[in-house]
């Protein structure tokens, strides 16, 4: 089932190539705090794969870090909430209530990226923990300095001095526990998401990878290991640097 699954895959890669074109793809990994194995892990996969990555850091005093380690590698950083801790009741989650106003959000959110501030890796991108967007942050992130906000699913969308730009193959599911979806799945989600821009001639519509370097075990490693270099060697496809990603002022 997985050799079937890899073929249709790339049968879909081929389509893109025939017609003289390469899909956006990018890839973006969640809940970055400190140095750890898994982390160091990841950043050498990155390399090895010619992976670009957007690495989202929870501001926190060990968050500095991280920037050594990712000196050498093709990877940006965005801020990821403030703390990353739930202010709804359960079984629902975010960052911030939607009754907070936006101008203390945004306070919260500027004092929050000091740790991450003046680093060159650090990009104007709030990584909304949860995938959570409310009317108010949403509000507030132009006001805290945001140029771009990604969440879960949808297409690149324009706010109010903001832009959208989402994940779409979560290699995880969340309920009732975090598990791997396993690579038949994986496989498919990507494909459906490729195909569904082919046929739409939606020809500058990313589509977005989405990691949590923390909860990868064996099996879900294997599959990056598999998958990132046969994205990268696909001419159907074009990875998109963090710092190419819809919405950003170009870097000087």
């Amino acid at each position: 089932m997985p050799e079937r699954a890899w073929r249709r895959l790339d049968q879909e890669l081929l389509r893109w190539e025939a017609l003289g074109r390469a899909c956006p793809l990018w890839w973006r990994d969640d809940d970055a705090t400190e140095v750890t194995l898994q982390l160091e892990r990841l950043v050498a996969l990155s390399r090895a794969a010619q992976a670009p990555l957007l690495l989202s850091v929870i501001p926190s005093p060990t968050a500095a870090e991280i920037f050594p380690l990712i000196a050498e590698a093709p990877i940006g950083v965005a801020q990821h909430g403030v703390d990353h801790h739930n202010r709804l009741r359960l079984p629902r989650h975010a960052q911030f209530k939607a009754s907070e106003p936006a101008s203390w959000v945004a306070g919260e959110l500027f004092r929050a990226g000091a740790s991450l501030r003046g680093h060159r890796r650090v990009l104007p991108i709030y990584v909304a923990p949860w995938n959570r967007l409310s009317a108010n942050l949403v509000a507030a992130l132009p006001a805290a300095g945001f140029e771009a906000v990604s969440a879960f699913g949808g297409p690149v969308r324009a706010y109010p001095g903001l832009v959208r730009i989402d994940t779409h193959v979560d290699l995880f599911r969340w309920a009732p526990a975090p598990a791997f979806r396993g690579v038949v799945l994986c496989l498919h989600t990507l494909r459906l998401a490729l195909r569904r821009r082919r046929l739409a001639r939606a020809w500058s519509e990313p589509v977005g990878l989405l990691t949590h370097h923390l909860r990868l075990e064996a099996e879900a490693w294997d599959f990056l290991q598999a998958l990132l270099p046969r994205l990268s060697a696909a001419p159907g496809v074009s990875w998109l640097g963090p710092e190419d990603l819809p919405g950003l002022t170009p870097q000087t």
